[in-house]
């Protein structure tokens, strides 16, 4: 993971980290796919995602699922809350 630093000097290290982490959390998706697919090759294989969260290419993950959902969390005026995945 690329170093902090004062300046957007490391602008092309964070492009590949992203790139890296985003391959990385699709082909773990794509190995859990494939092992349904192998267990209950009737069913298909849904994910739901995070509407706006950019931490992974989310037509590269639509494209190893059979199904995709996007989860949309409206916040209310003054209310304050998180969730799991808001890290």
């Amino acid at each position: 993971m690329p170093m902090r630093s004062p300046a957007a000097a490391q602008s092309g290290a964070l492009l590949d980290w992203n790139r890296f982490s985003s391959d990385t959390m699709v082909q773990f998706v794509k190995m859990q796919a494939d092992l349904l697919r192998e267990r209950c090759p009737k069913t298909p294989v849904t994910v739901t995602m995070r509407a706006f969260l950019r931490k992974f290419d989310h037509v590269d993950m639509a494209e190893v699922v059979d199904f995709v959902s996007i989860e949309r969390q409206r916040r209310r005026e003054g209310e304050n809350f998180r969730t799991g995945c808001d890290n």
